[in-house]
């Protein structure tokens, strides 16, 4: 038999996990967007060195 607290430890470490990968699935789609709009912009290294 599973005790009450045993069965709330497991609910809070199943809730973490989620959130944790929620979290991480959430900062790779916001580096992904970074890197797209970085790669739309000019280069500022180029723009400096037109004359």
């Amino acid at each position: 038999m599973v005790t009450q607290d045993e069965s709330y430890l497991m609910l809070v470490a199943l809730i973490s996990v989620v959130l944790l990968i929620v979290f991480f699935v959430k900062l790779f789609e916001i580096a992904k967007t970074l890197k797209e709009i970085r790669d739309r912009m000019p280069d500022k290294k180029d723009n400096k060195k037109a004359p």
